[in-house]
């Protein structure tokens, strides 16, 4: 039995902007760009964010080095980049991370 409210699905729906201000203290400027934390130090923004036709929120890294492939992803992807961690425990602790702060909403009510 999943012990969660929210699936992945709604969690890569949730605003990657806002996500990574709250978590990691990055902010967008007007044009959805941040500077990237994958190859600091990041002169000009590098990273995009952007949503998605689905819904879903996605991330996209304009900074590539000779023959490397752009890097890009969800909420998922970026977490476990930035955390340096598998995408599994990637969608372990965004699943437990999303779903406490609704358990600790509903206690508050």
């Amino acid at each position: 039995m999943n012990n969660f409210l929210l699936n992945l699905e709604d969690i890569k729906k949730y605003d990657l902007r806002k996500y990574i201000n709250e978590k990691y203290g990055m902010e967008c400027n007007s044009n959805n760009m941040l500077h990237c934390p994958f190859h600091p130090p990041d002169r000009n923004p590098s990273l995009s964010i952007f949503e998605n036709y689905d819904g879903i929120w996605m991330w996209v890294d304009h900074h590539v080095l000779g023959g490397e492939e752009k890097r890009s992803g969800t909420i998922i992807d970026f977490v476990a980049k930035i955390e340096n961690i598998s995408i599994k425990d990637a969608c372990i602790k965004l699943l437990e991370e999303f779903n406490e702060k609704i358990w600790r909403g509903k206690r508050k009510n």
